[in-house]
């Protein structure tokens, strides 16, 4: 019953720097970052909001789990890039089509005239509550 209080929001976007090379730690760290303080200003508590970004066989994953603690990158890579796929899942309490709105304002935030941002998928919903197929009663 619990997750279906929540927004759920998948995405997948692809970035490509038509300039300098970049970190996708650092890429990691400021979308999450970013996404913590849109979150902030719409008084939406994160239950899980989770970023990964990958070039090649090089990922860097960032989490975060609720709006009080600071984001965590828990897998980090070295190099830099000018190519990366990023995939986002957030579970959120609050509308997923402000969600939606978040992730596609953060989109335009991080395109400009050196980083290209384009949109592969984005799914938002809220699951419909759960119905047990089956039930325990009496004793075991």
């Amino acid at each position: 019953e619990g997750e279906a209080e929540l927004g759920w929001l998948n995405g997948t976007i692809d970035v490509k720097s038509l300039a300098a090379a970049f970190s996708l730690d650092q890429l990691v760290s400021d979308f999450l970052s970013r996404f913590k303080q849109a979150l902030a200003d719409r008084h939406a508590e994160p239950a899980h909001l989770k970023v990964l970004a990958q070039s090649g066989d090089a990922v860097s994953v960032g989490n975060l789990v609720d709006s009080s603690t600071p984001v965590e990158l828990s897998r980090t890579s070295v190099g830099v890039f000018q190519e990366a796929r990023l995939t986002v899942n957030a579970r959120v309490l609050t509308d997923p089509d402000i969600l939606e709105a978040i992730l596609r304002d953060l989109i335009t935030q991080f395109s400009n005239a050196q980083i290209h941002c384009t949109v592969k998928r984005i799914d938002h919903f809220r699951p419909a509550p759960p119905i047990p197929t089956h039930r325990l009663t009496g004793e075991i």
